[in-house]
């Protein structure tokens, strides 16, 4: 997301009252910041800074990998952001997936 806010959570040098506040929500709602320090991701004519921000939830936390700045021109002043989310192709199932139905049987 575009936070514009800036916090170290995210590797700005320094934070803001956008940053802190954001910082709040994310822990409040038990997410995770993934964002490496790979240099700012916005960079634009005022400056450059960290207000871009990935944020995942617990259930995606251990499938995230590699979150990069890639060297390709975003075409914005935003950089784009890359990130890899392997996913287990057979999760275990859920409470009440197991279920079988006889149609054949149903009245």
């Amino acid at each position: 997301m575009d936070a514009n806010g800036k916090s170290e959570t995210w590797f700005s040098p320094l934070s803001d009252s956008r940053g802190i506040k954001l910082t709040e929500f994310i822990s409040t709602r038990n997410l995770f910041v993934i964002n490496e320090d790979c240099g700012p991701t916005f960079c634009g004519s005022q400056g450059s800074s960290y207000i871009d921000v990935t944020v995942v939830g617990t259930d995606l936390l251990e499938d995230v990998s590699c979150w990069h700045l890639p060297t390709y021109d975003s075409l914005s002043d935003h950089k784009s952001i890359e990130f890899e989310v392997i996913l287990d192709p057979h999760p275990p199932p859920k409470k009440g997936e197991n279920c079988t139905f006889h149609l054949k049987k149903a009245n």
